[in-house]
């Protein structure tokens, strides 16, 4: 749809803008591009967003080049489909370390993103990523959230109901992930 479209592209301008910040703080680049490595859905589950994802960063990738890039450098993106697996996202961050080498790294969902956490932490590349879970953020100091953080947003939800007398008890039942963990944290809160 074209408000999922639209909130996407938001996201991509917001890790764009993350990357130019940090490469706007680095030393001078020896090099021509600045590689952006995407670990992203684009054949299975999760696709229907992982494929927005990469059409909002190579269009706001192909206007920052039309101005020249950033301090000279153009920027260019390499995705590869995490499927939605562990397996599969440390197979595609492998692959890119060994015959790319990205500057930086992207990711979306919790469970790629968590998968790959430990091979950038140690090859100290940062990673900006989308998806509800902290434990990245918490683990990893080369490594940036975007989007909805669980904790704050249960905490926020449950308030909502309690300030407007929805229910007097309220009962979850949630999989065993650590964003559904940081969600009953604030939940807890209220």
């Amino acid at each position: 749809s074209m408000k999922n479209k639209i909130i996407w592209l938001i996201i991509a301008i917001i890790i764009i803008g993350g990357i130019v910040w940090w490469l706007q703080n680095q030393e001078p680049l020896k090099k021509e591009a600045f590689k952006i490595g995407a670990i992203v859905p684009l054949s299975v589950s999760g696709a229907n967003l992982g494929q927005p994802m990469v059409n909002g960063l190579e269009l706001a990738i192909s206007e920052i080049n039309a101005k020249g890039g950033i301090n000279g450098y153009k920027l260019k993106l390499y995705a590869e489909d995490s499927q939605l697996s562990g397996k599969e996202s440390v197979n595609a961050v492998n692959f890119l370390l060994a015959n790319i080498n990205p500057d930086i790294y992207v990711s979306l969902f919790a469970l790629p993103t968590n998968s790959i956490n430990p091979i950038l932490k140690e090859a100290k590349k940062p990673l900006i990523y989308e998806a509800f879970s902290k434990t990245t953020l918490k683990d990893n100091p080369y490594s940036f959230k975007a989007n909805f953080d669980s904790e704050t947003g249960c905490e926020r939800l449950v308030k909502y109901l309690k300030d407007h007398n929805k229910y007097n008890k309220l009962g979850v039942i949630f999989s065993k992930s650590d964003y559904n963990e940081e969600c009953l944290i604030g939940f807890k809160k209220i």
